[in-house]
């Protein structure tokens, strides 16, 4: 079974997304303390994949609204782990 999302699949989810309200929040928020124990799973995890999603929102041929998506999770996982 194939479980890749298609074209128009992500393309809806990042439409959907509404940037500048997280945006402003993740401005807000700073470095908010989070469970050390969700940290302790999902830093090491991000912190492996930042050069990819990094690489990937600097890709011209995708779409803008997904690069600004992506560089906004960028923004916000960069406070959650430093």
């Amino acid at each position: 079974m194939n479980n890749t999302p298609t074209y128009e699949q992500i393309d809806a989810a990042f439409s959907r997304l509404d940037l500048e309200k997280y945006n402003a929040s993740i401005k807000q928020l700073g470095a908010a303390p989070a469970p050390a124990s969700v940290i302790g799973q999902i830093c090491p995890i991000y912190k492996a994949v930042r050069p990819f999603l990094q690489a990937a929102a600097n890709l011209p041929f995708i779409p803008a609204a997904w690069r600004a998506g992506i560089s906004a999770f960028i923004t916000a996982m960069d406070l959650l782990c430093p």
